[in-house]
């Protein structure tokens, strides 16, 4: 169960809560309340929909909406947030995309990253110090075959203690 449960933890999605997944106990009993009352099985069924959930509102991001920010881990499996309905990924692509004053298609800030570079020293330094540490990640923890991006980022993250 506490697999599960951390599956959950690592999985809920920190862009799409202001970085606020709220205190770990309370997730906790709410994920064991969920556990005893509908199994293995129900608890899995909630981390696919939140994986589903995520992939809608992070293209939603992508596309120019504004989705929902999510509550804290507890919450959200106290009021079963997870069975959520979401619009379909065909109406989602419909939307057509922000464009950047210099023409490049946008993310949600409006510019794209270039212009954003161009904009904001502090964000050239930041993106810089980002990939300096990424490098160093690679360098000391090697990508197994068949692993995505996030699974090896999540990996590593653990491996090194939860620091970069």
């Amino acid at each position: 169960m506490q697999e599960l449960f951390n599956e959950l933890w690592w999985l809920y999605n920190n862009h799409l809560c202001h970085k606020k997944k709220g205190a770990k106990p309370p997730a906790l009993k709410a994920f064991e309340k969920i556990y005893k009352s509908g199994g293995e099985e129900e608890v899995k069924r909630i981390i696919e929909n939140t994986k589903a959930l995520i992939r809608h509102d992070l293209d939603e991001l992508k596309h120019g909406g504004r989705p929902d920010r999510w509550p804290h881990v507890s919450t959200y499996l106290n009021q079963g947030y997870y069975d959520r309905e979401i619009e379909s990924y065909e109406k989602l692509k419909e939307r057509s995309p922000i464009i950047c004053r210099c023409g490049n298609q946008s993310h949600a800030r409006g510019l794209c990253l270039d212009c954003l570079l161009k904009d904001d020293p502090k964000e050239k330094e930041r993106l810089s110090t980002l990939r300096s540490s990424w490098r160093r990640v690679t360098e000391l923890i090697p990508r197994k075959d068949g692993e995505t991006t996030a699974e090896y980022a999540r990996r590593a993250f653990k491996e090194l203690g939860g620091r970069l």
